[in-house]
């Protein structure tokens, strides 16, 4: 497992907490599998690039905080104390 993926995953755990979303409405949002999302968290699997993009507008953060987490590894974007509101479905 690499720096890369274990920094990502902390931010994307970190995003998921911060906006109240299960990972299950993530990977919805995602149109992937819940499973899939939770190997992303786990550092277990890496995302697509397209995956990223839609991972940073659900969550609202820049897309580079997901391509270059180990920059971003200890800051929490302002925009993630916001409440983002759950997918519908």
């Amino acid at each position: 497992m690499s720096n890369y993926q274990e920094n990502l995953s902390r931010i994307l755990r970190q995003a998921r907490h911060a906006s109240g979303l299960t990972q299950k409405q993530v990977a919805q949002a995602l149109y992937i599998n819940r499973t899939t999302y939770t190997y992303y968290e786990n550092a277990k699997s890496l995302p697509t690039l397209d995956t990223l993009k839609k991972a940073a507008s659900l969550f609202s953060i820049p897309l580079e905080y997901l391509l270059y987490p180990e920059k971003y590894q200890d800051e929490l974007p302002i925009s993630l104390h916001k409440k983002i509101r759950p997918p519908k479905g």
